[in-house]
């Protein structure tokens, strides 16, 4: 049976765009041997806040950074044939694939993005794109949603998820799910190791002291029990269908930066992730087989770490999770409201114009107030208005 292989990568940057040598440094050491025949790096905050309002700095900075990694796959494998599949942003979420089998890659359709950020701003939202590799079609769609550690901030991410599952359009009219069509979604999803508060069902939580110490004392497997997606998950509460190779990494996030301590006012958890739509435990068809699922600790430069995953696909895909009308197909009839209908919805248009408004009121704010030329137009605005109101008491 055809198989593919994935690299597959995600990156919370930390507001720093990275185009020097030390992303690629480190990132060359965890390719796979051979070639793969996809690679798909997911960035989050991958630039600034203020230059994430200009989709165009934006585009620049991953037109930049995908140079980067075609020279690096390229020396890597000693082969010219790497070439960009597609590049898609929002705010400062970026997609960026690559492959060294391009004729082999049609109907590439990108999603518009989907903002769930603070007055619906992208500072946070999801970005994808769907393309079809040989006769498999393949959707990939990189993620950051919002922070926090207390209980209404992981039934934020809950929403946050559905949100994008269900709003985020994709060129083709589908949204994320897509009968007969592979699924990858990663990055920055935030989920902490709280332990779920208590909201899953029993026997699945468990009730140890959190840990907040360093590396030294972290231990990946005692964490893991408290991690939020993972019991959500087994609850029946989020991504139901969705798999995710055994972590056997320590926690991706929070760390000083430039350190590999992590910041003792955070709980060490699991922020960047990678999943995948599964096979059903009836298939015939092989299940993904992960070769590898890790972190590049090295790369110090953020205060989270890269993640990363290689494996290989099978070219038939998964049974179908949703039907032609884009609901989902009820298989224990236990569906609970965060997986009810996965269908487009139209007003997302109406949405994706309400953040470009209010992002680009941010971008203005942070220009006149951050930045040096921003100020003296403050200034002189200023003087101007002052200058306006005493001529007006004068006459």
């Amino acid at each position: 049976m055809s198989e593919a292989q994935l690299f597959i990568s995600t990156f919370n940057c930390g507001k720093k765009t990275p185009t020097n040598a030390e992303f690629t440094k480190h990132l060359n050491e965890k390719l796979p041997e051979e070639a793969s025949d996809l690679y798909v790096f997911g960035f989050q905050e991958v630039t600034s806040i203020l230059d994430a309002t200009d989709e165009n700095v934006v585009n620049k900075k991953l037109i930049w950074i995908a140079d980067n990694l075609i020279t690096c796959l390229e020396n890597r494998y000693e082969m010219q044939s790497f070439a960009v599949v597609s590049i898609a942003h929002f705010g400062a979420v970026g997609l960026i694939i690559v492959s060294p089998f391009i004729s082999k890659i049609h109907k590439i359709y990108k999603s518009r993005g989907y903002p769930v950020g603070t007055f619906c701003t992208n500072l946070k939202g999801g970005v994808g794109v769907r393309l079809t590799y040989e006769s498999a079609e393949f959707t990939f769609v990189c993620m950051h949603l919002n922070a926090g550690e207390k209980v209404q901030h992981m039934l934020r991410r809950n929403q946050d998820l559905y949100n994008v599952f269900s709003k985020l359009i994709f060129d083709d009219g589908w949204c994320v799910l897509k009968p007969d069509a592979h699924c990858f979604i990663f990055g920055d999803l935030n989920y902490r190791a709280t332990g779920a508060f208590g909201l899953v069902p029993k026997g699945l939580d468990f009730d140890e002291t959190e840990n907040r110490e360093g590396t030294e004392n972290c231990d990946p497997a005692f964490i893991f029990k408290k991690d939020e997606l993972s019991l959500l998950q087994k609850g029946g509460l989020i991504l139901q269908d969705f798999e995710e190779p055994a972590i056997c990494f320590k926690p991706s996030y929070k760390f000083h930066i430039g350190t590999k301590n992590y910041h003792r006012n955070r709980i060490p958890s699991y922020c960047d992730r990678i999943l995948y739509l599964g096979y059903p435990e009836s298939s015939k068809t092989p299940k993904y087989k992960a070769v590898a699922y890790d972190t590049i600790t090295e790369c110090l430069f953020s205060d989270h770490l890269p993640v990363y995953m290689i494996v290989n696909v099978s070219l038939t895909a998964p049974e179908r999770i949703i039907n032609d009308a884009g609901y989902l197909i009820d298989r224990t009839t236990q569906l609970n409201e965060f997986s009810k209908s996965y269908k487009a919805v139209g007003y997302s248009r109406y949405i994706l114009r309400v953040s470009s408004f209010t992002t680009s009121m941010l971008g203005t704010l942070l220009y006149l107030s951050t930045t040096n030329r921003g100020r003296m137009v403050s200034l002189a605005f200023a003087i101007l208005v002052y200058t306006l109101l005493k001529w007006k008491e004068l006459l």
